[in-house]
């Protein structure tokens, strides 16, 4: 005969069950969603650096770029894509996109690109002097002080650029994703 101890066990048994295939199938879910993110950007981002090298209407893809870029550093702000991944795309995007100082934008370190090119982005971006007023969170993340030193082409000033980068990124992250977020980040050093 079962008694009611042995109920409890097996309601006890298949509760944890439960829970713990609930959260296995969160973080397969949330692994598959940065894979989806990953190559949906990685998609986009190669699209683009074509048309940047090749078609007329660079100004366009260039604000395509952009905001490829405010997305992809909201996917960084709130953990949907792997701390390599994340350094990697910032280290990429020191090239191409301006840096703040302290209110004033420094395009200098962009004189890599197409000599042609430069000159119409150059002018386009000193024509609208709150281009990053647009995009509040690359602004928050791209403001520096003291970065008339940093060379983007030595490693070491590179590194100290996407540290800065991600410092400022993680200092805008808002807490309202609630219970799961909180424990996304709580485990995921563990995971």
């Amino acid at each position: 005969m079962i008694t009611l101890a042995t109920l409890a066990s097996i309601a006890e048994i298949i509760t944890s069950l439960s829970i713990f295939i609930a959260v296995v199938t969160y973080y397969v879910n949330q692994k598959q969603l940065s894979y989806q993110v990953m190559t949906n950007c990685l998609a986009r981002y190669q699209e683009l650096m074509q048309k940047l090298s090749v078609d007329d209407d660079f100004i366009n893809n260039y604000k395509k770029y952009i905001d490829l870029c405010n997305e992809e550093f909201f996917y960084f702000q709130y953990g949907y894509l792997p701390n390599p991944v994340i350094n990697e795309w910032i280290e990429g995007m020191i090239y191409f996109l301006p840096l703040n100082n302290n209110q004033n934008i420094n395009f200098s370190h962009l004189e890599h690109i197409n000599h042609d090119r430069y000159e119409i982005l150059n002018n386009y971006l000193h024509d609208i002097s709150d281009f990053l007023n647009d995009y509040p969170r690359i602004k928050k993340a791209l403001e520096f002080e003291n970065i008339e030193n940093l060379d983007i082409n030595n490693l070491n000033d590179r590194k100290k650029l996407v540290k800065k980068i991600r410092e400022n990124i993680t200092s805008v992250r808002d807490f309202n994703f609630g219970f799961f977020f909180y424990l996304k980040l709580r485990l995921k050093k563990y995971i």
